[in-house]
């Protein structure tokens, strides 16, 4: 992965040599749990570059730290799911915790009734608008 990096005078000391790209058909959920796993990756390997984290250290050794990041990770991607889908984003269990869980398992399934509830009986007009926004719904009169 790599991340640029250059110094107070000036000197360039790393170079980001690509970008991952991660995507499903509408970015949310299992996009959100690898893109937090990339996320945290590349996280420790700036902190070390960075001589914040000791080369032999790592990140989840930083208790604080860790929760806090899950937790900030798992509510972005419940604010990103609202507002694309109507409902809290799926499998934030996993992100907050690193581990799935029964009470996570409902949560899911009751969102995922919700999110087929909105998308095929309440989305058609917000669907119909943006069509015509776009462009792509005919009209006729």
């Amino acid at each position: 992965m790599g991340f640029f990096l250059m110094l107070r005078d000036g000197t360039l000391s790393s170079l980001q040599e690509g970008v991952f790209r991660t995507n499903c058909i509408d970015c949310l959920d299992r996009t959100n749990v690898v893109q937090s796993m990339l996320a945290h990756r590349n996280l420790e390997i700036v902190l070390k570059k960075l001589n914040i984290l000791q080369q032999n250290q790592h990140l989840e050794e930083q208790i604080s730290f860790e929760v806090l990041f899950k937790n900030v990770w798992a509510d972005n991607a419940d604010v990103i799911s609202i507002q694309y889908s109507g409902t809290g984003a799926l499998k934030t269990d996993f992100t907050r915790t690193g581990k799935r869980s029964r009470v996570g398992l409902l949560k899911d399934g009751l969102n995922s009734l919700q999110r087929y509830y909105k998308n095929n009986l309440m989305d058609g007009f917000r669907q119909d608008a943006i069509d015509l926004f776009l462009g792509e719904q005919l009209l006729f009169l």
